[in-house]
């Protein structure tokens, strides 16, 4: 489990997956199970700027390294739950 928050998260998603993520389509609460980054995960609008993705274990470390370097120009941090 990998979570993405912060002010921009909406836009390094949107970089990382066809999914509207806009939160007219998209509202905190609502989860979709999409391509993201060339890995299937289930993403889940938590809150405004708050984003928690599922990726099957194999592809976590890819992921989590993705995000990061995406991330990075916006000044995001990337975090993975235990």
């Amino acid at each position: 489990m990998l979570e993405l928050s912060g002010p921009a998260a909406r836009t390094v998603l949107a970089k990382s997956t066809s999914l509207d993520v806009h939160p007219r389509v998209f509202p905190p609460s609502r989860t979709a199970s999409t391509i993201f980054a060339k890995a299937t995960a289930t993403i889940s609008h938590l809150d405004t700027g708050k984003y928690e993705l599922i990726v099957r274990r194999s592809f976590a470390k890819y992921m989590a390294g993705w995000l990061s370097e995406a991330a990075r120009e916006h000044g995001l941090r990337v975090t993975t739950a235990d």
